[in-house]
């Protein structure tokens, strides 16, 4: 894991990569990288959308969507519910099973780089010093890179 400083949609200037960011299974997108998301990349959020309404969203499952030739936006599911209370809402299981999803799906699509927030560590409550491993652990062999706002 590496890490950079800046807006990790910055990452789109480089061909064959994937954003990663943390949703919850409640079918909104009100806040944080999730709000970016929604307001910039539609085709990512309407997706989500789509399959809460058709199937609902458990915790693990990663909705995948190109948004430009060559990136693409991975909506992972890691929380059940969400607020800004400091209460933990992320689930540690969760971010394991969809890394570990996001690994199949950048082999699969010949993704070269993987780049993440700190999923999980803000709104989401939880603590980086046990996010980072898992992530570490299941992207072990892949460029992937944290990326921290300056």
């Amino acid at each position: 894991m590496e890490i950079i400083k800046g807006d990790v949609f910055d990452s789109f200037l480089y061909p064959n990569s994937m954003v990663v960011h943390g949703c919850n299974a409640q079918g909104v997108m009100g806040s944080g990288v999730a709000r970016v998301v929604r307001n910039n990349f539609p085709a990512a959020y309407y997706e989500y959308l789509r399959h809460h309404e058709e199937h609902g969203l458990k915790l693990g499952e990663v909705i995948n969507v190109m948004v430009l030739p060559g990136r693409y936006v991975a909506n992972a599911i890691t929380q059940e519910f969400y607020g800004g209370d400091g209460k933990r809402y992320v689930s540690y299981h969760a971010i394991r099973v969809a890394f570990g999803i996001v690994r199949k799906i950048a082999q699969e699509l010949e993704i070269e780089t993987i780049n993440y927030p700190m999923i999980g560590a803000g709104l989401g409550g939880g603590d980086w010093n046990e996010i980072a491993p898992i992530i570490d652990e299941q992207l072990d062999g892949f460029n992937h890179f944290v990326w921290i706002p300056e």
